[in-house]
């Protein structure tokens, strides 16, 4: 399962998600932050695991303080990181 906030400007796309894992009876969640962008035929993507493996007790009670570090994290990534290539 998953959730997705999808962010857009003049040359990125980014996403900010959660997936949830229910494996082992023990429900826990990845955090991840994912910045693309689009030259010719091409997209060039990366994504980076804030949290990974994390009870919804920690997500609920830092929510502020991880969409914070999600949204510095995106804005830190550099074209340099979006090293992953998909033909469009």
């Amino acid at each position: 399962m998953g959730l997705d906030f999808i962010c857009h400007d003049q040359k990125y796309h980014g996403n900010i998600g959660f997936l949830f894992d229910d494996k082992n009876d023990e429900p826990t969640f990845t955090f991840y932050v994912t910045k693309s962008f689009d030259t010719g035929n091409k997209r060039y993507f990366g994504r980076k695991n804030l949290l990974e493996r994390t009870e919804l007790n920690y997500i609920e009670n830092n929510s502020l303080q991880i969409l914070e570090r999600a949204v510095s994290v995106y804005h830190a990534m550099a074209d340099s990181e979006l090293t992953r290539v998909i033909n469009l």
